[in-house]
């Protein structure tokens, strides 16, 4: 499952049910572009594109990324060779 991209300037915003037609018009009054790409479910999973993924792995992928690839690298201005 791809939910992440390396393109700028993307959100993944997440509100309850009962909120997302007055998100999805406040970002369409606002001109930013929005969709609704999938839903979590009461068990801590998001259904996405006819699949399910729990949402404690996503938050596992997005944070450690970057310190795995990056990891031997301390302090604000190392060097990463």
């Amino acid at each position: 499952m791809a939910a992440f991209s390396e393109s700028a300037s993307r959100v993944l915003v997440a509100t309850t049910a009962d909120r997302v037609d007055m998100l999805l018009h406040r970002a369409e009054e606002c001109g930013v572009p929005a969709v609704v790409i999938g839903q979590t479910t009461d068990n801590g999973e998001l259904e996405l594109g006819g699949e399910s993924i729990a949402v404690s792995e996503l938050r596992e992928a997005w944070a450690a990324t970057l310190p795995d690839l990056f990891g031997h690298a301390v302090g604000a201005n190392s060097v990463v060779e």
